[in-house]
């Protein structure tokens, strides 16, 4: 199910899935052979749905106000969930890797109709079931999320009187939004 972004006009649709990679360069010359509109992450490093949300709304304000790095909305959107300025360490640390076993999926489209299409055509190309728990964060993800984003016991000490998994996306979150006001924003 796809939801509204009022300010973009665009609609979003943010889904998991557990998949068999083995080749991420095949899986996504197959993605843009389809045309379908979709950044594609390792899941093991996503911190939750709400941290896909609010990257992609950064990307697009981005574009918006003239701040992309990048000449894509959904390179973009890589560079803001992974809080990087450079598209290599953003693959690096979010891309899809051979190893992967679950992804994260963000579509962005124009209309319902277009957005909703364009799920269906993906669900079909990744050919993996459907599994949006694994956005869910989990106690072995959260030690992951820590190291690959730098998130020290000091700040989650400042989250105290939050759950692990709220303080940690709040965390990520805060430093994808960082980006868009380091460019400007």
């Amino acid at each position: 199910m796809s939801e509204l972004l009022e300010d973009f006009e665009r609609r979003i649709a943010i889904a998991g899935y557990r998949v068999r990679v083995g080749d991420p360069e095949a899986l996504l010359r197959s993605l843009r052979a389809s045309k379908v509109r979709v950044q594609v992450f390792d899941a093991s490093l996503i911190a939750g749905r709400e941290h896909l949300l609010m990257a992609s709304i950064n990307a697009l304000k981005a574009f918006k106000d003239g701040l992309n790095v990048s000449k894509n909305e959904l390179m973009e959107l890589l560079l803001y969930a992974s809080a990087q300025r450079q598209i290599g360490k953003a693959v690096g640390l979010l891309g899809v890797k051979k190893e992967s076993k679950s992804l994260a999926t963000v579509v962005l489209g124009d209309s319902r109709e277009e957005t909703e299409k364009a799920l269906g055509e993906l669900e079909r190309l990744l050919g993996g079931e459907r599994d949006d728990d694994v956005l869910k964060l989990t106690a072995d993800k959260i030690e992951g999320i820590k190291k690959a984003f730098g998130i020290t016991s000091l700040e989650l000490e400042s989250k105290k009187g939050l759950p692990a998994d709220e303080a940690i996306t709040e965390l990520v979150i805060e430093r994808c939004a960082l980006l868009l006001a380091d460019l400007g924003g």
